[in-house]
């Protein structure tokens, strides 16, 4: 899958652990071959990653992440559920099973950004009848963190002469958009479904962009306006 998209920077699956589950569930895993996992919490300011000392009534630990590298496989073990960031996101998920877009998300201390994809998952059918069931029984989240840039890489391959990026939305970006621009192609627009995302598109206007015809109709509609208005 990542081969395949290579716009996914990662795919990663939190599951459901109740409070009196934690300690069993800790073991569980160490036998099953991660021998110092643990659920730890995150410092939503430093991004330092340690054993969780907080009881809470569940968690939701990422006990699978591809690629396992030495980046990501730090986060096996971390509870996404207890943070600030992704707890609304979750619960969001959660009882309305649709895929809920987490944008401009930082996990570490190098101010990577990434965009979450959530979606969660459920004990069997019946729990999707009502948003009560699926809240109850919601067993586990899939997470893709997916690179908007590479999302639009093959979009800029085809149009060469375009500045395709997206941009995180500011106020000076507001007053750019709404100022008049006379030297350049310019369009600046929210992306539907993200929360801070716009898609920015830029060209530098030139001869090229007009065809040879329209100077001629421009001098012809000049032509005119003085003979009429003369």
């Amino acid at each position: 899958l990542l081969n395949s998209f290579p716009y996914i920077d990662a795919i990663g699956f939190l599951t459901i652990v109740k409070d009196e589950e934690k300690e069993s569930f800790e073991e569980e895993m160490r036998d099953y071959g991660f021998y110092n996992f643990s659920i730890n919490s995150i410092d939503n300011k430093t991004f330092d990653i340690k054993k969780s000392q907080v009881s809470n009534s569940k968690y939701a630990p990422v006990i699978y992440i591809e690629p396992s590298n030495f980046y990501f496989s730090k986060y096996y073990g971390l509870d996404l559920y207890n943070t600030v960031i992704l707890r609304s996101s979750l619960d969001e998920a959660s009882k309305t099973d649709k895929v809920v877009i987490k944008d401009y998300m930082t996990m570490d201390k190098s101010g990577k950004e990434m965009t979450f994809f959530i979606k969660s998952t459920y004990k069997n059918v019946a729990s999707l009848a009502t948003e009560e069931n699926r809240i109850e029984n919601t067993n586990g989240f899939y997470i893709i963190a997916v690179n908007l840039d590479k999302l639009f890489l093959d979009i800029k391959v085809k149009f060469p002469k375009l500045n395709i990026s997206t941009v995180k939305y500011d106020k000076d970006r507001e007053k750019k958009v709404k100022s008049t621009h006379y030297d350049e192609l310019y369009y600046f627009k929210k992306i539907s479904s993200l929360e801070k995302s716009y898609l920015h598109i830029t060209k530098e206007l030139s001869l090229d962009d007009f065809d040879k015809t329209s100077f001629f109709v421009v001098l012809f509609i000049t032509v005119l306006i003085q003979i009429l208005f003369v």
